[in-house]
């Protein structure tokens, strides 16, 4: 993901996350609509929306997080205070 410049608007980034998160629901709405469809045209209710929405599910989750995980380059964790170890913590010699 290329890492957006910092002076954008509030209203840019709005716009941003308003269009990803869309994008997660349709992806968890339209497998189980084509389910839908597939089985009034199989004869086969209710089970490929079921499968569908059982596809659409975890796969619309897992892009989430997978978003919002997401850090620009050379930030660390985010979290204050962290000094780059990423939650490692230093050996100390028990002879001390």
């Amino acid at each position: 993901m290329i890492t957006p410049p910092e002076d954008l608007s509030p209203l840019t980034l709005a716009a941003r996350w308003t269009s990803r998160i869309f994008s997660v629901c349709l992806e968890m709405m339209i497998p189980g609509l084509i389910g839908y469809w597939l089985d009034g045209w199989l004869g086969s209710t209710p089970w490929l929306m079921l499968s569908g929405f059982a596809v659409g599910a975890p796969l619309a989750m897992w892009h989430l997080i997978q978003m919002t995980s997401e850090r620009p380059k050379g930030t660390g964790s985010g979290m204050a205070g962290n000094s780059g170890t990423d939650g490692e913590q230093e050996e100390r010699d028990p002879s001390r």
